[in-house]
């Protein structure tokens, strides 16, 4: 209602556009903090004289930043282990009641939820939340479930109203394969643009039934297309995963095409834990993998807990619901007793992770 003429934000990254004689659309285009005031100047009709004003930013919505001052999307997909300086900042408007909700949704039908209310209100225009406060709350929740595709809603509320939503994932995003050609998504690649971030990811593809010795880098081409090594045996599980160094984490998965034959009778014969790993189909690898575990517990100089070793040295910084082998040594308290003793020459805070990641108390 102030018929002005013409307004002018003298605010960096404030957007300003007459949208009615009485309305003018203030949209802030930065990636930084959202200004609680800004400063504009105001040309009255029949009046020559400008004036300078200032102005509480009028603003209602979330906006979201990475640690690297890159916006988030609403809807975005992220990885729980990737929230380190990741930011929201919330301006509630008039809204008084402003909540937090987290919800997992995962193939065992947890069906568990958290919901926090924050403080807002007319004195504080802007809340700014950070995404590391919530990780403990977040890594409560994926630990009740060993399903490597668990999802987390992580939602913003106003009122009853959802208006900002992400999607917490163990990892950033799932590869696209058509035929036999693999490759990054769209969005990501995008997020990759070196013009716009220096965000970087870096692939690798390795044999998990002989963890550190074939390690190989996957060339990432500007289309997406991932060009993958030649892995000669077939019936080897090779896994594509991201290196420790990426700002996105692929979802870990195998690229073995062909199966081997299994006669759980002569399991001893096929090469044990290796041979059981090899496996395709998820319900005999699982059997195989147990009974492995189940004699490596009784015999701590087997020669198969290289393999173990191994995949702990390795594959370290993935989620643990990654590889079979972990979710069946928790259900075997003997091989879990003897793996804490071997354990002094794994990464700090490898063994904690069965705590924080998978269904798992230690006695």
């Amino acid at each position: 209602g102030w018929g002005a003429e013409e307004l002018h934000c003298l605010t960096p990254d404030i957007q300003v556009k007459k949208q009615t004689d009485d309305t003018w659309m203030f949209t802030y285009n930065g990636s930084g903090n959202i200004p609680e005031k800004i400063d504009a100047v105001v040309l009255w009709s029949g009046n020559p004289e400008k004036a300078q004003i200032q102005l509480p930013f009028p603003g209602v919505g979330v906006f979201a930043y990475d640690r690297k001052a890159n916006r988030i999307q609403n809807d975005q997909h992220i990885s729980a282990s990737n929230l380190i300086g990741m930011r929201l900042n919330i301006l509630p408007g008039h809204h008084q009641l402003v909540r937090v909700a987290l919800r997992i949704i995962d193939r065992n039908q947890s069906n568990r939820s958290m919901l926090e209310t924050l403080d807002v209100g007319p004195s504080k225009p802007i809340k700014i939340i950070r995404m590391i406060d919530f990780q403990e709350d977040i890594d409560r929740l994926l630990s009740i479930t060993d399903d490597l595709d668990a999802l987390i809603h992580f939602s913003i509320v106003f009122g009853d109203n959802p208006v900002f939503r992400l999607y917490i994932n163990r990892y950033s995003f799932t590869p696209n394969k058509l035929d036999d050609i693999w490759s990054v998504p769209k969005i990501i690649m995008e997020q990759l643009n070196p013009t716009v971030s220096d965000l970087k990811l870096k692939l690798y593809v390795q044999r998990i039934d002989q963890p550190g010795e074939d390690l190989h880098e996957v060339k990432l081409c500007e289309s997406g297309q991932l060009v993958l090594p030649n892995r000669g045996d077939e019936t080897s599980p090779w896994l594509l995963y991201s290196g420790q160094e990426s700002d996105f984490f692929i979802r870990p998965t195998l690229l073995n095409s062909n199966d081997v034959q299994y006669d759980q009778n002569q399991d001893h014969v096929h090469g044990s834990l290796g041979f059981a790993i090899r496996i395709m189909d998820p319900d005999k690898r699982k059997s195989a993998i147990k009974t492995s575990l189940q004699r490596l517990s009784t015999d701590p100089n087997d020669p198969d807990w290289h393999i173990v070793e191994g995949l702990a040295r390795e594959f370290h910084h993935l989620p643990l619901s990654t590889i079979d082998v972990w979710k069946q040594a928790i259900l075997i308290p003997d091989f879990m007793a003897t793996l804490i003793t071997k354990s002094k020459t794994f990464s700090d805070g490898f063994m904690d992770k069965f705590v924080i990641e998978l269904p798992y108390m230690f006695e």
